[in-house]
């Protein structure tokens, strides 16, 4: 079975990433950014070029990529998947989506989150309570993933960090050792209505590239329903 993050090489094999983005209409992809880095050309375009082009068949050169006036990357090409990037010192990440807007970040799982002032800029009062009750590597662990939900869910948006990390929220978030279903809340902890609960896939995987926590959010879940465009 692949797992939820396919570990990719300028090598290749590059099979399961299409077989994956047909069968689910998502894919994530991560690297080692040593890997990818080439003169010239910066570690992410390289890796969603090189996905992209796997994906549709056609030379990764040949592969156009554009930013939106948002800051939103996109594939210049008709039809093409909607894409999403993100990396670290160390490793790189990119997510395809075919049904919706998608949005993916990368942390490493060690930055130290628990305790510091950030806390209360990203965080909604009901996130915050949820904290209480959790050991400082719990919570730190928990706000780590919480964070990378967040700016996954901002990127999906087109909106980045110009939305207020307070102004939503995510519950049932765990700190690790199973696999979280997050959900959608307001400022104030309401939860969000269930057409738009609907609307939104949001993972955490747990244990998906070593040391990092990923996080991918994609806008849109029926098919027909993305209205992709740059």
């Amino acid at each position: 079975m692949l797992p939820e993050v396919i570990p990719v090489l300028p090598g290749g094999p590059w099979e399961p990433v299409g077989e994956r983005l047909r069968r689910r209409g998502v894919v994530v992809v991560a690297g080692p950014v040593a890997e990818w880095a080439r003169p010239g050309t910066r570690p992410g375009r390289h890796v969603l070029a090189r996905t992209v082009g796997a994906v549709l068949g056609i030379d990764p050169e040949a592969v156009g990529l554009g930013r939106s006036p948002g800051g939103r990357p996109y594939v210049r090409a008709p039809a093409a998947p909607d894409i999403s990037l993100s990396h670290t010192r160390h490793v790189v990440v990119a997510a395809l989506s075919t049904y919706g807007r998608i949005g993916v970040d990368v942390e490493g799982r060690a930055r130290k989150l628990y305790g510091g002032p950030i806390v209360d800029a990203m965080t909604t009062r009901r996130e915050r309570t949820a904290l209480l009750p959790l050991s400082p590597a719990a919570g730190n662990a928990c706000l780590v993933r919480l964070w990378t939900l967040k700016e996954a869910y901002a990127k999906a948006l087109g909106v980045g960090t110009r939305l207020p990390f307070t102004a939503f929220g995510f519950h049932g978030l765990r700190g690790g050792g199973g696999r979280s279903r997050p959900a959608l809340h307001g400022a104030d902890g309401t939860p969000a209505e269930p057409a738009e609960q609907e609307r939104w896939e949001l993972s955490v995987p747990d244990d998906c590239v070593p040391g990092h926590v990923v996080s991918w959010a994609v806008r849109g879940t029926r098919p027909g329903d993305s209205g992709l465009s740059p």
